[in-house]
């Protein structure tokens, strides 16, 4: 969208430069131009805003250990906590769930999830399962 709205504001920019516009047309052009220039630098606060989100989303990132350590405790973690929390959990690790009664039905797990129980179910090479 910055894009076509930066070649818009530059077509226009030209337009008045060349003089192709007549003078009953230049107080709207140059209106045209004014709420292009608004909208561009509205789209670059948005873009810079993302960008923001984008290097916040990097830094919550966790290591190995921590990771390890929260899966450890995610029993208990569930077991206690509310069902804003328990809902929470579930959308991180489940793409879909299906729950009956008193029973899981079926589920399909988000990556990395999906993989790592993929894994775990291969066979070690000795003839056994891990």
């Amino acid at each position: 969208m910055l894009k076509s709205v930066d070649k818009d504001a530059k077509e226009l920019s030209l337009s008045i430069a060349k003089g192709i516009s007549n003078e009953d047309a230049t107080p709207y052009v140059n209106q045209e131009l004014e709420n292009l220039m608004i909208q561009k630098s509205d789209l670059e606060d948005e873009i810079e805003k993302i960008e923001e989100k984008l290097q916040k989303v990097e830094v919550d990132v966790i290591s190995l250990d921590q990771f390890l350590n929260l899966s450890k405790n995610a029993p208990n973690t569930i077991r206690n906590g509310d069902a804003v929390l328990k809902d929470a959990i579930c959308r991180f690790i489940f793409l879909n769930i299906d729950i009956g009664v008193d029973e899981v039905l079926s589920y399909k797990l988000k990556e990395p999830f999906d993989t790592l129980i993929k894994q775990r179910k291969k066979s070690n090479g000795r003839g056994g399962r891990t």
